[in-house]
């Protein structure tokens, strides 16, 4: 058990999982307000 707790804790290392994951979640941010201001932009439109 003690091993598999061990295992869960992620290095304190900078590792490419370190880097890899705020740039992923950046992009998910930035896909998402994409989608957010196409959608609006597509609702306005068929309102009007």
């Amino acid at each position: 058990m003690e091993d598999f707790h061990k295992t869960q804790i992620p290095p304190e290392k900078p590792t490419t999982s370190t880097f890899v994951n705020p740039s992923k979640r950046k992009l998910r941010l930035i896909l998402s307000s994409f989608a957010s201001l196409i959608l609006g932009s597509t609702i306005i439109n068929k309102s009007t």
